[in-house]
């Protein structure tokens, strides 16, 4: 049975006009109160200080008239007599601030304080003493203030002497401080007074409201607490849709705010649709008293939100017109539910996924077609069977025992099972199995859905294949040769075999790759690969490590010649000329180096250490054959890995140091120039020359650091010297071919010039002729670059590579270096005497400038001199020396700062 709304909606109004005709009453009288108070504190106020005024004008007045006539006994005679009497006065009455007798001329006769007997009068003083001169009946009332403090003067006429022939002024300053704070203390005494009447009052007449309104105020409580407790929005409407009353709890659920929908009608404050549904409800509850279940929906910041309407009709108004109490009740969640419900059977039947449905018995109540076209069933003939008639007999009992364990403990199970189809087919199915349960926790039912993973599978064995094995080739790749070497080696210790694992690696494959290019290159070695691929044994691996390496690991040996063996077929085999797909035919060759398990080692790290080492020195000893490992072999690569560890850790530990070379003018025996030499100052090994470790740099690639620090570091103490005020010096730096050819040579260089501040011209980049000859266009553009931020280029060793003059005439170089090779033997040697000068005489025919290296006697020098080389540098003049020992060298034996001549002047072309 629903309450009836008019009533609710009449003692809501009833409560609310109680409530606020109880504020207004107590308030009402409370404030009239409060008015009489007010009013009668005024009037007794302005009627005391009245009062108070007058007796005080009549006291002062009467004590300025007994002194005019005590004064006026005094003749001008007893003027001394005067002030004494004033002094007195003026100290046995504290609100007499100063008493004074006045001359006609308005000079003080006699005053309460000494210092201004004998004084003039100040202008307003003197006006009023005048004014009481003319009238001698009258006396004169002054306020004002005095050092801060509120005085009424009160000014009198008197006459003295004999004959009163004395006529003066006498006037009384009284101060009004005391009657001020009288005043204010009444009037707070009368405020407070009034306060508290008014708090009795009003507290008096809440009490007999709370007593006599109680009943009612009850009621409005639990109406108040009925209404709270109802979540629906309730309104009144007229027979128009018009807002009469809102009531609503969630604010946010109202299509406008209370003030907004009061007075409007329901055309006016809601979409159309809604407007016609709630009219429609009206209609209904007009003709049958009521109506339910019509539902609207509106958009409100929160989303959108749908509501149910009930709609009552009240009795009818005094002007014969219809009223309604709506109620409007949130049905959001529901019509979300029945949305999800619908979305979910949407899901159930169109899902790839299959998807079963049992009771808590486990028989089957629902299967989906995605269910029925993976297994083969039809719905209708596994309803009420259990999914027993899946299993495929590949799992045991503990698997499902477990499955079983895991859904009473967790509410679900989720992996990998094989089933059978229908026609029986075994297919990998991954089942994820969820419990569903009511509020109190019973087992309604279980949902298990099956997902078809063959094509997973399929593709995880691809990757699986993809992970250990080469893209390019097929081949094992390092992973696979990692599984196999292992097995082998577990085999061999069993079996007391011998294994062999054999490295080898293509000897003019860069060649192939420059000259057609990565794809051709790529071709070459897949066929490289094949070729391997069909002259081992099936029980042999053929791996490709990356790059042109490969291994070929070999089982089930009796001696070592049988790796020998194999080696040299391998290498024959590869040494036969390929065909490129673009038609061109390359012999590329083979090198090999082999180690032997138990002989060089006992793991798979160990063999291909030993098998890298020993083709190593096969590389070393030429082209085209295989060698075996060995323990010498073995140390030189232990030494070779740690040495790069250490080195690792010198460029990061800031161990290197710069020692600079001085390179000397040979005509003025000036030196000009220096070339910047790295060292690494080793904490276990002291100062180690770069023959050990420039190798191992230029190996790993630690030679584009090692080179961008020595630059960075040449510049700044270049620019450090220049600071000091040293002579200009050129000052030379390596270049690796490395740098040249992978690095961002360029704009490192540019990048230091502007850091330190070192001028361009006085920098110079040696470089070896390979360095030039790898790819001439590429070195072309950089020196062409370099060229133009002002460096110099120097060939160093020159004489020892192609010595070719087509690169001389092509590349911007400055400076020629004779390699030390050609001056070591001068002049013992007329061989090298003819290469040397030959060098310079070339040089000087190209405008270039000749330095030579490693000059160490004075007969050297001579020759060289006598030839026209320009520079020199080597220990006739000095080692290479560390910064400070190096400018001190210079400082010892100075030149002048304005000769130019002697320093390596670049070509301007």
């Amino acid at each position: 049975m629903r309450p009836d709304r008019s009533v609710v909606s009449t003692l809501e109004k009833e409560t609310c006009a109680f409530a606020d005709v109880d504020r207004r009453l107590a308030f009402t009288f409370g404030g009239l109160i409060l008015a009489l108070l007010v009013a009668a504190l005024l009037a007794g106020g302005w009627y005391l200080r009245g009062v108070m005024e007058r007796e005080e004008n009549r006291l002062s007045t009467l004590l300025a008239e007994v002194l005019s006539n005590a004064v006026s006994r005094v003749s001008f005679s007893g003027k001394y007599h005067a002030r004494l009497m004033l002094e007195e006065i003026k100290a046995a009455q504290p609100s007499i601030r100063y008493l004074r007798l006045v001359d006609p001329h308005g000079r003080v006769l006699a005053h309460s304080d000494v210092a201004q007997n004998d004084l003039q009068l100040d202008p307003d003083s003197r006006h009023i003493a005048d004014q009481v001169l003319k009238d001698a009946e009258a006396h004169r009332v002054r306020h004002f203030i005095l050092a801060g403090e509120p005085i009424r003067e009160v000014s009198l006429s008197y006459r003295g002497g004999y004959d009163n022939a004395v006529q003066g002024v006498i006037q009384v300053g009284l101060s009004e401080q005391d009657l001020q704070h009288a005043l204010i203390g009444g009037f707070q005494f009368i405020a407070a007074l009034v306060l508290a009447l008014l708090a009795v009052g009003i507290l008096a007449i809440r009490r007999l409201s709370a007593h006599f309104g109680h009943p009612v105020r009850q009621l409005a409580s639990d109406l108040a607490a009925t209404l709270h407790a109802v979540p629906d929005l309730l309104f009144e409407l007229d027979q128009d849709g018009r807002y009469l009353q809102v009531l609503a709890h969630h604010k946010e659920m109202l299509a406008a705010s209370r003030e907004q929908l009061l007075g409007r009608t329901v055309a006016e404050a809601l979409p159309a649709p809604a407007a016609a549904t709630v009219m429609a409800a009206l209609r209904e509850a007009a003709e049958g008293g009521e109506s339910h279940g019509r539902q609207i929906m509106l958009a409100l910041p929160g989303g959108n939100f749908w509501f149910e309407l009930s709609v009552a009709r009240k009795s009818t108004a005094k002007d014969g017109s219809m009223r309604f109490i709506v109620l409007s009740r949130d049905i959001t969640e529901r019509m979300r539910s029945q949305t999800q419900l619908l979305l979910a059977a949407s899901v159930f039947d169109n899902s790839r996924e299959g998807i079963l449905i049992t009771d808590p018995e486990q028989n089957i109540l629902r299967a989906n077609p995605a269910f029925c076209r993976l297994t083969g069933y039809d719905e209708a003939d596994i309803r009420g069977k259990t999914p027993k008639i899946l299993q495929s007999g590949h799992h045991s009992p503990d698997f499902y025992l477990g499955l079983r364990t895991s859904l009473a403990r967790h509410g679900q199970w989720q992996g990998e099972v094989l089933d059978r189809r229908r026609d029986g087919e075994i297919i990998p199915i991954l089942l994820s199995i969820s419990v569903v349960k009511d509020a109190i926790g019973k087992i309604l039912n279980y949902v298990a859905v099956h997902t078809d993973i063959s094509q997973i599978k399929q593709s995880e064995a691809r990757l699986e294949h993809q992970a250990r094995h080469d893209p390019l080739t097929g081949l094992s790749n390092r992973l696979m040769l990692h599984l196999r070497t292992e097995h082998a080696l577990d085999h061999a210790r069993r079996e007391n075999k011998i294994v062999a694992l054999l490295m080898i690696d293509l000897d003019r494959f860069k060649d192939v790759n420059d000259s057609f290019g990565h794809l051709m290159g790529d071709a070459l070695l897949r066929e490289v690969a094949e070729r391997l691929a069909r002259r081992v044994r099936n029980a042999d691996t053929v791996s490709r490590l990356g790059g042109d390496e490969f291994t070929v690991l070999l089982e089930h040996i009796e001696s070592p010649d049988e790796a020998a063996h194999v080696a040299q077929d391998l290498i024959s085999v590869l040494s036969e000329p390929f065909c490129l797909p673009n038609g061109s035919e390359v012999v590329v060759g083979a090198t090999v180096g082999i180690a032997l398990y138990p002989a060089h080692g006992d793991s798979e790290e160990a063999l291909l250490q030993g098998a890298d080492a020993a083709l190593y020195q096969a590389k070393l000893e030429g082209r085209g054959h295989y060698r075996y490992f060995s323990d010498v072999l073995t140390l030189a690569a232990r030494e070779r890995i740690a040495m790069e560890t250490r080195l690792r850790r010198a460029v990061a530990q800031n161990e290197l140091r710069v020692h600079f070379q001085p390179q000397v003018d040979i005509a003025s025996d000036e030196i000009v120039g220096a070339e910047a030499l790295v060292r690494w100052q080793s904490p276990e090994e002291g100062l180690i020359p770069p023959g050990r470790f420039i190798p191992i740099a230029e190996q790993t690639g630690l030679i584009e650091a090692i080179g961008r620090w020595v630059l960075l570091e040449t510049c700044r103490q270049g620019q450090r010297w220049h600071a000091a005020g040293l002579p200009p010096l050129t000052l030379a730096v390596n270049v690796s071919p490395r740098q040249i050819m992978h690095g961002d040579l360029v704009e490192t260089v540019a990048a230091i010039l502007k850091e330190t501040g070192f001028p361009a011209q006085r920098l110079e980049l040696e470089m070896t002729e390979s360095a030039l000859m790898d790819d001439q266009d590429h070195v072309l553009d950089v020196l062409g670059r370099l060229r133009t931020l002002g460096v110099r280029i120097a060939i160093d060793d020159f004489g020892t590579g192609y010595s070719s003059l087509a690169y001389l005439k092509r590349f911007p170089i400055d400076v020629l270096k004779v390699d030390k090779s050609f001056v070591d033997d001068i002049p013992r040697l007329s061989d090298d005497m003819e290469i040397t000068a030959t060098i310079i005489a070339m040089a000087h025919t190209l405008r270039l400038k000749v330095m030579a290296e490693g000059v160490e006697t004075q007969a050297q020098l001579d020759f060289l001199k006598a030839h026209g080389c320009d520079f020199y540098q080597g220990y006739l003049k000095s080692q290479a020396l560390p910064p400070e020992e190096f400018m001190a060298l210079i400082m010892h034996k100075p030149r002048p700062l304005a000769d130019e001549a002697a320093l390596p002047a670049a070509d301007p072309a």
